[in-house]
């Protein structure tokens, strides 16, 4: 085995220098307990004030129950270790609030002339309201919190004793999964809720009820009789209908004041009508970067203020069509690529070295406009993408990562021009793997090549507790692009910490080197009960070149210094039935050839044995038979287990002793197979202690039944 030599620098996730110095330092770990080189600090305090801290020697990230269970504090460690200047919060004061790394945001009205602008993330509100805020998963690797609840008014400028109304009519949850190496990947769904659209009504008469004049230059003025549409808060663009009046839906252009309201079209005169209003369609959506802006300003649209950001996309790097608003809005409209096309937001400051890039995985192909301002919010910018349309509200599933930046840090890339910013989104975008060992994950939420969009990571199974993942700079749509920071999930992994070995090829696989421990993160045993049983997460925490620096092929393996024992043993005959409704009842029978390789421990009574039945690298079924169980019965040739009343439904297992002819078989009463129905090929595998049978059947269905 050839001796570690640097890897290639390509961009300035760190100085040549530092890098130097991180291998001159670092010993090979050939074996040994989980390695942290850039470890997650987590503060959760939610049980005090409200907030989860998480940060490293580069960065400092809070999210607050009072900002909606979004970013609070953003912090460049390595241009402020101080922590001065947070570049999440408008400074000065003021109420514009805004999401830093990621917002999507909802506006109710008709016009520009009306809108009320509510937020998925935003603060600060002494109320949490409708929230849902947890940490998911917590190790030094990283950190996962979910954040769910209604959007909500940006400016505090709500009804009395409500100044953060919630969108009651709308849910959305954010997953936010973030990295040591400034990488967040974001998971991102929303969708309205019939059963809220409702904000207000009144039966007429002696009840609640509308009245309209009709005439008289008052054709589209109604007013009520007791109700009060502050209360209810009533916004432009809901729709008002009056059975009684057949008139109906009309859309509410101005709240006058309590008890008025004026509609776009005219109705006819009534009193005591009935009515209803519903919130159904929004005005427009947008989604964005939001940080620190001008320090100096106050007082918003009128301060005086010096443009300090610069914002920017891969279809229009630098914005300067001056929308007119009063604000100094800069605007992107049309252009080549149009707004649609752009799959990334950059986000930088001249004077700072700070950035971030928001990288898009599906393109919002919705987007009609790009929307940017550093001088006019109160000391808050924001670079957007939006679609302006008075619409029903959307149903929203999208993937999107966030990187921060620094040119200040030894770690954070520099992103400093919308270029830079598309590199990084080009990684996360056009993702590519191939397995040397091992499977690449197929299953739900997994897009090609093993990718999870809603982590930033490949995930791959180990194959008898090794796996090696190949990452080519030049392979399917990457065009030569580099791997920024690469993170891989390796599930099926049963191998002691002390007995781990991490190492690196450079020539696609065919040699390998023992990897130094300075320049990755790597779970251990005890990280499990956050990350999952027998899973470790590695992140490789340099650049992973392009074809254009000299290697077109890298891959990482992780496996075991000793050699367990993984057959793959030849299978006589499996039968499943009752696939179908109901769920519950289903049945499998299964008897493996003979096989004189048996290597399986002598007494699985005691080491315990974990049943799994995969289709297409996906689990659909398993049963752990934990080490002492009840039911055993050993003889001179075999060991038996009859089971009864199991809820994963094993019956009966029998595992011969290793002799010249050893066999395995199965019997499944009253379980759920359901996701094997009309499978054509199958996977069953037995694990005792760390040894691992797998038989690969090939099926026919019919009707409810597979026959393999």
């Amino acid at each position: 085995m050839s001796s570690p030599t640097p890897p290639p620098i390509l961009g300035s996730f760190r100085s040549l220098a530092a890098v130097a110095a991180a291998w001159l330092v670092a010993a090979p770990l050939a074996a040994g307990a989980a390695n942290f080189a850039r470890p997650l600090v987590v503060s959760d305090d939610r049980a005090t004030d409200g907030t989860v801290a998480v940060e490293t020697g580069e960065f400092a990230l809070v999210f607050s129950r009072h900002f909606n269970g979004g970013i609070r504090d953003l912090f460049d460690l390595g241009f402020d270790p101080g922590r001065s200047d947070n570049l999440a919060t408008a400074s000065a004061g003021g109420f514009y609030s805004n999401g830093a790394l990621f917002d999507w945001d909802f506006y109710l009205g008709t016009d520009g002339g009306n809108v009320g602008e509510f937020m998925t993330t935003m603060g600060h509100n002494a109320d949490p309201g409708d929230l849902v805020f947890d940490v998911l998963e917590n190790s030094p690797a990283r950190v996962r919190i979910l954040q769910s609840g209604h959007p909500r008014l940006n400016n505090g400028q709500g009804p009395p004793g409500d100044p953060f109304p919630e969108l009651d009519q709308y849910t959305f949850t954010s997953v936010w999964t973030l990295y040591p190496s400034g990488k967040v990947a974001i998971d991102f769904t929303g969708a309205s809720d019939p059963s809220a659209e409702v904000v207000d009504a009144g039966p007429g008469g002696g009840g609640k009820s509308l009245n309209a004049q009709g005439c008289c230059g008052n054709e589209t003025i109604v007013t009520a009789s007791g109700a009060d549409f502050v209360t209810a808060e009533v916004w432009p663009g809901d729709r008002v209908s009056s059975a009684a009046g057949g008139w109906g839906p009309n859309r509410v252009v101005e709240r006058l004041d309590a008890t008025t309201l004026r509609l776009e079209d005219a109705v006819p005169a009534g009193s005591g009508l009935n009515y209803e209003i519903r919130r159904d369609r929004i005005f427009g959506q947008t989604l964005s970067i939001h940080n620190d802006g001008d320090p100096d300003l106050v007082n918003q649209c009128f301060d005086p203020a010096v443009s300090r950001w610069q914002g920017g996309s891969n279809g229009d790097a630098l914005w300067d069509d001056v929308s007119g608003d009063g604000c100094g809005t800069l605007y992107r409209n049309g252009g080549a690529p149009p707004a649609r096309d752009d799959y990334v937001l950059a986000h930088w400051a001249r004077d700072r070295a700070f950035g971030t890039a928001l990288a898009l995985y599906e393109k919002w192909l919705g987007a009609t406009a790009g929307f940017y301002n550093d001088v006019g919010f109160t000391d808050v910018s924001y670079t957007q993408l939006g679609r302006f349309i008075y619409e029903p509200a959307p149903t929203i599933d999208r993937h999107l990562m966030a990187q921060i930046g620094s040119s200040a840090s030894a770690a954070l890339p520099t992103i400093d021009s919308a270029l830079a910013a598309t590199l990084i989104a080009d990684d996360y975008v056009a993702p590519y793997a191939e397995a040397l060992a091992g499977t690449l994950a197929t299953h739900a939420g997994i897009s090609a090549f093993g990718f999870n969009p809603a982590t930033a990571a490949y995930e791959i199974s180990a194959d008898c507790n090794e796996a090696a993942i190949r990452f080519d700079g030049s392979g399917g749509a990457r065009a030569n692009a580099t791997y920024y920071s690469p993170v891989v999930v390796v599930d099926d992994f049963s191998v002691p910490d002390d007995d781990v070995v991490v190492e690196r090829s450079q020539d696609g696989g065919a040699t390998f080197d023992v990897l130094p421990a300075s320049i990755y993160n790597l779970t251990g045993t005890a990280d499990e009960a956050e990350v999952g049983a027998n899973r470790r997460i590695l992140q490789w925490l340099n650049n992973v070149p392009g074809w254009a620096t000299g290697s077109s092929s890298w891959a990482i393996r992780l496996r075991s210094t000793s050699a367990p024992a993984c057959l793959q043993a030849p299978a006589k005959k499996a039968k499943l039935d009752r696939l179908n409704a109901p769920v519950g009842d289903d049945r499998m029978t299964f008897k493996s050839d003979s096989f004189s390789t048996l290597s399986l421990g002598d007494d699985p009574q005691s080491d315990g044995v974990v049943v799994r039945l995969r289709r297409d690298g996906e689990e659909v079924w398993s049963a752990d038979v934990a080490p002492g169980t009840e039911g055993w019965k050993a003889s001179k040739r075999r060991f038996v287990l009859r089971a009864k009343g199991r809820a994963d439904g094993l019956a009966r297992l029998s595992i011969d002793r290793p002799a010249a002819k050893a066999r395995i078989k199965l019997k499944v009463q009253g379980a759920d197979l359901a996701g094997a129905a009309s499978a054509s090929a199958l996977e069953l595998l037995f694990e005792i202690g760390g040894d691992r049978v797998t038989f690969a059947l090939s099926c026919t269905h019919q009707s409810g039944k597979v026959r393999c």
